[in-house]
């Protein structure tokens, strides 16, 4: 799993537990330093690299990237050429871009097979519930979506 984070390690826990091997891009040397410090007894992989100049002949199963989407929006294409076969794609898009069918379309065109949304309310820092593409109320607003997109 590669984990593109800017939070100093604030998922790193969580996916740790999920994740057999983790590498994390850090896209700032401090903040790098200060996970990488914080987890020294983890067996991961902290990379500090832009996504730009970032490149691994390593292949992943996910890519998670979370509350980056202004940084990864126009890296979608390189983000899928990391991924194994059947990889997946985790990432957050905030409300800069509202429309799902414009980011399927997008998806789609990149060469990603599947795209599911999914809609934390009341946002995504603060989740109390996690709505589907299936089960979506009208009444409610939302301020950004996870996307799961499927090579």
């Amino acid at each position: 799993m590669l984990l593109i984070d800017e939070s100093c390690g604030a998922l790193i826990d969580l996916l740790k537990k999920r994740a057999k091997d983790l590498s994390v891009l850090e896209l700032s040397i401090v903040e790098m330093k200060i996970a990488s410090l914080r987890y020294k007894d983890k067996d991961m992989h902290f990379i500090h690299s832009s996504l730009q100049d970032f490149t691994t002949t390593e292949r992943y199963d996910y890519i998670v990237a979370i509350g980056v989407f202004s940084y990864i929006k126009n890296h979608l294409a390189k983000l899928k050429q990391f991924l194994k076969k059947e990889g997946t794609l985790l990432f957050l898009a905030e409300e800069e871009l509202r429309s799902s069918k414009q980011m399927k379309k997008k998806l789609k065109d990149i060469g990603f097979k599947d795209s599911f949304f999914y809609y934390p309310y009341p946002d995504f820092i603060y989740a109390q519930e996690i709505y589907s593409e299936e089960f979506l109320p009208e009444h409610l607003e939302f301020d950004s979506y996870l996307i799961e997109a499927k090579v």
